[in-house]
């Protein structure tokens, strides 16, 4: 049991907020599903450009995750990457293989936002 959780700590894959940046510049995120679970009042104020808003309390009633393609890359975002990690669990459960955290969340997002 303690062996599981423990890998499954590693297994997350995470990606830094420079790194994403980077990669939207550099054009080479277009295919990635970009899903920011913070509420909506939070993502209006200002979220990663091409993103779209799914809050994690929705998840349990409307599951908006299954408007996602399974096989392309998802890249999580919240406030501080906590909430993220109970995202990336909810989607792999369900089948999705391509699954990423952005650490530290928003709190670590110094580059341009969509409002």
């Amino acid at each position: 049991m303690l062996k599981t959780i423990w890998d499954s700590l590693f297994s997350v894959k995470r990606i830094s907020a420079s790194s994403v940046n980077k990669l939207l510049k550099d054009n080479k995120i277009d295919h990635w599903q970009i899903v920011d679970i913070r509420d909506e009042l939070d993502w209006q104020q200002g979220h990663i450009p091409n993103s779209v808003n799914m809050p994690l309390p929705d998840w349990q009633l409307e599951h908006p995750y299954e408007k996602l393609n399974k096989v392309e890359k998802v890249l999580i975002v919240c406030t501080k990457g906590l909430k993220s990690e109970s995202a990336e669990s909810h989607l792999t459960q369900r089948g999705f293989k391509n699954v990423l955290i952005m650490k530290r969340g928003m709190q670590e997002w110094y580059f341009d936002l969509e409002k």
